[in-house]
């Protein structure tokens, strides 16, 4: 027995020790097993948290992706905008400068015209009261008609030629850039001519040829006519330029080279038989009957019929002998007769324009356009036009090419550009707002007769609409003032001219 107890303590030991073992695993498992539960459920509320997290995220996401798309969007149109807003400001900067450079231009324009106009006034003075003027023909390259353009231009010596600026000649004396003029030359051979000694060429008396008056005659001698022989070697047509007054009150520039011819030859008799003739019909130009050309006028004349009253009181018969004895050919004599009754009795008369098409839905105005103005009009296809009752750009640009041709009487050898004439009268109806109207024929009034008014403020008030006494009796000083845009050192009195619109009409 005692030889089993050490071994028996031993399995007793072993047994106590696994047991031991066993219940403290057991234990120790139990724990272990409770831990993981608690930790998977632990980790299955971080997942489920986690999942919430990520779905918040997603969320979140796909709002600030759409917030960031919005904000490119907006981003875009504000690039776009900016951009427009951009090119619109350096368009409108550019407008500024333009204006700002258009308006130190006008400034500059406005200080040379006030130097000009003082020029133009003194100049005017000092041929009003002086004969003698400097000829600018003798200066090589100027003619009677640029003698008058520079007349025109408030120069009339040769030390004011001397003075002006080369550069801006050709535009004051409106010469083209196909014409060939040297003016360089001209102010340089100006001031040569201004250092030698003063020479008084006094000429002849032009005022006492019939129809030169003395505005008439400051214009001849401005243009280098100063001698009865100058004027007998002229022309109609650069007479005609150097006058420049409209083809409605055109003078007879061949009876002033008629007369001329016998004052240079001493032949006084004849001058004065001439000259009483001339003064029996003055103021009667025949030729403006409709229908009267020169030599009908010229037939009339020859028949004693010399004045509106004397055709008026002719019988159409007598008239048809009168045209077969001449051996011209016979007019509307009837016509003749009725509307030199009219004139005859100051009225006004509408030209009858039966040459012209129809232009339906024109619109009439009493006051011709200053047909000169057109590219390829000069003053005598302007004559020609106002002739035939043609006076407004829209009605020369309405014409067909061949009535233009015929009216302007356009030769063969003759490089006349009609079309070209025909689009630039449409450009300037244009922008003279005068598109759809015709002239009705009827002859404005002069007025440079009336104090104050010239040849350039006439034509501003012809422009205007105002070209009758009884038009410009009707005119505010205001309405003066604002078609007329002069200086205020250089104001006319345009209640003068009311005034004496009205006296004329009464």
């Amino acid at each position: 027995m005692a030889l089993y107890l050490p071994w028996l303590t031993f399995f007793i030991g072993v047994f106590v020790g696994w047991l031991l073992t066993w219940l403290i695993m057991t234990g120790n498992k139990r724990d272990l097993e409770t831990q993981v539960v608690q930790l998977q459920g632990s980790l299955r509320a971080r997942e489920a948290e986690l999942a919430g997290c990520r779905d918040e995220a997603a969320a979140k996401e796909a709002d600030y992706k759409g917030r960031i798309k919005t904000l490119e969007t907006d981003l875009k149109a504000c690039r776009a905008e900016l951009t427009k807003v951009t090119a619109d400001l350096d368009a409108r900067r550019g407008e500024l400068e333009t204006v700002v450079v258009r308006v130190g231009e006008l400034e500059e324009e406005l200080e040379r015209l006030s130097a000009a106009s003082a020029v133009t006034r003194s100049s005017i003075i000092s041929l009003e009261e002086e004969t003698e003027v400097d000829d600018f023909t003798q200066i090589k390259g100027i003619g009677p008609a640029l003698a008058a353009r520079l007349s025109a231009a408030g120069i009339y010596r040769y030390a004011d030629l001397a003075k002006a600026d080369p550069a801006e000649l050709p535009d004051a004396l409106g010469i083209q850039p196909w014409q060939k003029a040297e003016p360089e030359l001209w102010v340089a051979e100006a001031a040569v001519l201004a250092e030698r000694p003063a020479q008084v060429q006094v000429g002849d008396d032009l005022t006492l040829l019939e129809g030169i008056g003395p505005s008439y005659a400051r214009r001849l001698r401005a243009a280098g006519i100063i001698s009865f022989e100058q004027l007998s070697n002229s022309d109609e047509e650069t007479l005609a330029v150097i006058i420049g007054v409209p083809a409605w009150r055109r003078p007879l520039y061949e009876d002033w080279i008629a007369q001329a011819r016998l004052a240079a030859a001493g032949d006084e008799e004849e001058l004065r038989i001439l000259q009483d003739r001339l003064f029996s019909r003055q103021g009667d130009n025949l030729a403006l009957v409709s229908g009267v050309g020169s030599q009908s006028a010229q037939v009339l004349h020859d028949g004693g019929i010399e004045t509106y009253a004397a055709l008026a009181a002719a019988k159409a018969d007598d008239l048809a002998v009168l045209f077969k004895d001449a051996d011209v050919r016979a007019g509307d004599f009837d016509a003749w007769i009725a509307e030199a009754k009219l004139r005859a009795a100051g009225k006004r008369v509408q030209r009858s324009r039966a040459r012209l098409p129809q232009l339906e839905g024109a619109m009439t105005r009493s006051c011709p356009q200053d047909l000169e103005l057109i590219e390829g009009i000069g003053t005598v296809y302007e004559q020609r036009l106002y002739e035939v009752g043609v006076g407004t750009y829209w009605e020369v640009g309405m014409l067909s090419e061949l009535l233009l041709s015929e009216i302007l009487e356009v030769q063969d050898f003759q490089d006349v550009d009609l079309s070209a004439i025909q689009a630039d009268a449409l450009r300037l109806a244009a922008e003279t707002e005068s598109m759809g109207f015709s002239w009705d024929g009827s002859e404005p009034d002069n007025f440079e007769p009336l104090e104050g008014i010239g040849v350039v403020l006439e034509r501003r008030l012809y422009a205007a609409g105002i070209c009758t006494y009884e038009a410009l009796a009707r005119a505010t000083v205001k309405q003066l003032e604002e078609i007329c845009h002069v200086p205020e050192f250089q104001q006319p009195d345009y209640g003068r001219w009311i005034a004496q619109a009205r006296e004329l009409m009464s």
